[in-house]
């Protein structure tokens, strides 16, 4: 027994091997699971997660509406689930299994739905509508799926035409240098076109907040006209709000939030001020809408309908941004295609000098070797 204790002694008094290499594959778990967390966030910042998320509002309304109490609801989702909209769900019920609301146990995953979403669920919960809100929340992100869709066909044209340039630009290599050539300038020119494409696309998606602090120190009409859809966003949560049940005041303060700067914000909070004061709403709102869209808020004020007022401006603003999207890409295109054109042309003209040069340097280069050989006769 004595030698027993001592060997047990011996081996916890001593387990400095054993706890570093225990502690090695800890450390590496640690590692993986904290990239794993920042690939994660990379992926909710830069892919378009809207119609996931309008698929979960939209599935949770229906469940709520039907009987099937949250918690239940959320547990649905996540088992027939998968990627985002499980993530979602799983947050939700562990948050509601602790005794949270919604909105708080959505919290961890702001990232995900943004502080809009998170702030009409709260309203939704405090005014006892959470099912009409989750309709509307599905509505809006369908909204915003509708519009990134709208993009990506707006950039079909420009893409194609550049997919033909890469195919079209290294024909002189085929005539000169053969298939051979040819085959790996086109290699080359799709990869450079592909990295371009991703440039361009992370920069869009990482650039927010550096595009907010750019707006910042614009006028309050900038954002307004570089980015018209905003506008647009901002009357569909507001009449989405006022069809929930929410005053106007709420309604403007959580649709203030779809602007990036801090001027269109303070503008939002300057009509509510006046709102408040009791003047007119197309008053209030003042500097932040044009003068049709107060003719049309008197209007709704004095008929009492501004929830389809609202709507009405919204699909405005939208149908104008897109609009001005396909017009941007119209310009966009010509001028891709004309460019192509004369790339496509200098390289035609370079490789037929290229050819005609050919023999010429030829001949020079043998007139050189027989000049060279009598110089050495001589």
């Amino acid at each position: 027994m004595a030698k027993y204790l001592a060997r047990q002694k011996a081996e916890t008094s001593s387990p400095d091997l054993s706890s570093a290499a225990q502690r090695r594959p800890e450390a590496i778990r640690t590692a993986v699971r904290r990239l794993g967390s920042a690939m994660a966030a990379l992926a909710d910042r830069v892919l378009p997660l809207a119609g996931a998320r309008q698929r979960f509002f939209h599935s949770l309304a229906r469940l709520v509406s039907a009987g099937v109490p949250l918690a239940d609801g959320l547990s649905t989702i996540e088992a027939n689930s998968s990627g985002v909209i499980r993530r979602l769900a799983a947050s939700g019920r562990s948050g509601i299994d602790k005794g949270l609301s919604l909105s708080d146990a959505l919290a961890p995953q702001e990232r995900v739905l943004g502080p809009v979403a998170l702030a009409l669920v709260g309203a939704g919960e405090q005014t006892g509508d959470l099912v009409s809100m989750l309709d509307e929340l599905a509505r809006i992100e369908e909204e915003k799926d509708t519009q990134l869709r709208g993009l990506l066909v707006s950039l079909a044209y420009p893409v194609t035409v550049l997919v033909l340039a890469c195919l079209i630009m290294p024909i002189p290599q085929l005539v000169l240098g053969g298939t051979r050539s040819y085959v790996s300038g086109v290699i080359t020119n799709l990869l450079l076109l592909a990295g371009v494409g991703l440039g361009a696309w992370f920069s869009a998606a990482l650039s927010g907040p550096v595009v907010d602090r750019v707006l910042d120190r614009l006028p309050a009409e900038a954002e307004r006209l570089l980015f018209p859809a905003r506008a647009g966003l901002f009357f569909l949560i507001v009449g989405a709000c006022v069809r929930s049940g929410m005053s106007i005041l709420q309604a403007l303060e959580l649709g203030g939030k779809v602007f990036g700067s801090t001027r269109n914000r303070d503008l939002v909070q300057e009509a509510a001020r006046r709102v408040r004061e009791g003047r007119s709403l197309a008053d209030g709102l003042g500097r932040l809408c044009r003068v049709e869209d107060r003719v049309l808020v008197a209007a709704g004020e004095q008929a009492g309908t501004m929830d389809k007022t609202f709507g009405d401006m919204s699909r405005a603003h939208l149908q104008r941004a897109t609009r001005r999207r396909k017009a941007v890409m119209a310009v966009v295109s010509v001028l891709l295609a004309l460019a192509m054109v004369g790339w496509v042309a200098s390289s035609v003209v370079r490789s037929y000098q290229r050819q005609i040069e050919a023999p010429m340097e030829g001949w020079s280069a043998e007139m050189g070797r027989e000049m060279r050989g009598i110089w050495n006769n001589r």
